[in-house]
């Protein structure tokens, strides 16, 4: 699974990086199958998404307030809740 990140959610992609996924910056990230953001707001969130997903979409995770290993639990079930 490709994660694309954006700057400020680094550290918790660098701890992906060590759990076993693979994490690339938002602007290098082709194909992506989940983007990880820091961003404690939505607003401009989709200004901010690389344009090249993977062809069946993109999982949007905030990383903010939660551990790598909730993070790579999201992941790896696929799912996120609740979403408000």
């Amino acid at each position: 699974m490709l994660i694309a990140y954006t700057e400020d959610a680094a550290p918790q992609a660098r701890a992906l990086s060590r759990m076993g996924f693979t994490c690339q910056p938002a602007a290098q990230a082709v194909g992506y199958e989940a983007f990880l953001y820091g961003a404690t707001v939505y607003s401009g969130i989709f200004l901010r998404l690389p344009d090249q997903p993977a062809a069946r979409g993109a999982l949007l995770l905030p990383c903010h307030n939660k551990s790598p290993e909730q993070l790579a639990l999201i992941l790896r079930r696929r799912s996120y809740s609740p979403l408000f």
